[in-house]
């Protein structure tokens, strides 16, 4: 078992580091000290769906992560796949079963060959729903390697948040498209936007001009960097800008679909008895 307060410790200092680079060299440091070989962490801040920016820390051989990110085997790599499903972690005696294809079980098969024995991977979702994810793993694969990953599972939790929180503080640039503000009226017109509908539809859903709906999307596009409406939604979308916007102004339009009903006092409906009856 580990000493719980030297483990927490040892975490809470990782945000006291100011660099990726030294948060890596860190991690390494710390997961080392508790018998863990290898460590994998991703946060996919991709704004595209065909360019992914996956920020990682990892101390994988460097050969093997340069194809694996020239090849874009994150698309196939099924404990990535994993975390974006499920909040549970994946104990990899048990990821066999979800590498479904052939291209799966060959990025499976090339963490084995870097190395990894025991693993488990853990998912996480940044502020805006990103996807990240946390693996741990040893060099060997035997029951003192599962007993350590067993052991240090209700820190590992703690670690992976705390990782993510020092890569969001660290890789934030000003101009990104989370820290924009868009104001209410902005993303309404953008979330009734990607349901397809015309300038004419949104201003009327929203009760305001075809005119001030394009205002309001144009703008929009400036904050985003967006070259267009399309491209507004996306980035907006993939950033977590919509946020509680979207089915708000869904409620709103729905509650205004409504038809209306007349409220009358049960006392005063008409054939009822005590309507009818005298004082």
């Amino acid at each position: 078992m580990f000493p719980h307060a030297p483990v927490i410790e040892r975490i809470e200092l990782l945000n006291r580091l100011s660099t990726l680079e030294r948060l890596n060299i860190g991690l390494d440091a710390l997961l080392r000290e508790y018998g863990f070989a290898f460590y994998f962490f991703g946060l996919d801040q991709s704004l595209s769906l065909v360019r992914p920016e996956i920020t990682s820390l990892h101390n994988l051989p460097a050969e093997w992560f340069h194809r694996y990110i020239a090849e874009q085997q994150v698309h196939s790599d099924p404990t990535v796949r994993y975390t974006r499903e499920h909040a549970l972690p994946l104990v990899w005696h048990d990821a066999d079963d979800i590498a479904t294809d052939h291209l799966a079980a060959q990025v499976l098969q090339g963490y084995r060959d870097a190395g990894l024995g025991a693993a488990c991977t853990l998912p996480l979702k940044a502020p805006g729903g990103a996807p990240c994810w946390l693996t741990l793993g040893c060099d060997s694969d035997d029951d003192d390697s599962h007993a350590r990953l067993q052991d240090f599972m209700p820190f590992a939790l703690l670690l992976a948040s705390t990782v993510l929180d020092c890569c969001l503080r660290l890789t934030r640039p000003a101009a990104h498209p989370e820290t924009v503000n868009l104001n209410t009226r902005e993303r309404d017109c953008l979330a009734w936007a990607s349901e397809g509908m015309t300038n004419a539809e949104i201003g009327a859903v929203l009760g305001i001009s075809d005119r001030t709906a394009i205002y309001h999307i144009a703008s929009a596009c400036r904050k985003l960097g967006a070259r267009n409406r399309q491209h507004a939604v996306t980035r907006a979308m993939l950033s977590g800008q919509f946020g509680g916007s979207a089915s708000m102004a869904r409620a709103n339009h729905d509650k205004k679909r409504e038809p209306a009903r007349s409220v009358t006092s049960p006392l005063f409906r008409t054939g009822d008895s005590a309507a009818q009856s005298s004082p």
